[in-house]
């Protein structure tokens, strides 16, 4: 959560210039779309209890919830954001934050996990067949 705070903040500084405050929801997004995170969790543990909750999510201990949708994570929910991006600008600068969130995500599932698509999968519809 950190390098993505990190990532979101450097982000809006650089691009407020260009969309004003606007510009904060690419920092709301950077940190706010790893909820689904936490959802994971509560399907899995039935309980809200935070603490925990970051404690497995560490990269060395995360791996018992690969198999698990991130439903803010999948292609379909940034296509969906890419559309509302042609109907309102403000979803332009939604899908730059998300962009940016992802990034290094994909780069830990390489570098961390393995492999492409090791912890996360990339689709909700692929998830849901290979079920």
């Amino acid at each position: 959560p950190l390098f993505h705070t990190v990532v979101s903040v450097v982000l809006t500084f650089l691009l407020y210039p260009i969309f004003g405050l606007s510009s904060l929801i690419i920092l709301l997004v950077g940190i706010f779309i790893d909820i689904d995170h936490f959802f994971v969790y509560y399907i899995k543990y039935r309980d809200f209890n935070l603490k925990r909750f970051f404690y497995l999510f560490k990269p060395n201990r995360s791996k018992q919830f690969k198999d698990y949708p991130y439903i803010f994570h999948t292609i379909e929910f940034f296509i969906l954001f890419l559309v509302l991006a042609y109907s309102l600008n403000v979803f332009w600068v939604t899908f730059i934050g998300l962009i940016f969130h992802i990034l290094p995500d994909i780069y830990d599932e390489k570098y961390i996990y393995g492999g492409w698509f090791k912890f996360k999968n990339p689709s909700f519809i692929l998830w849901l067949r290979n079920r």
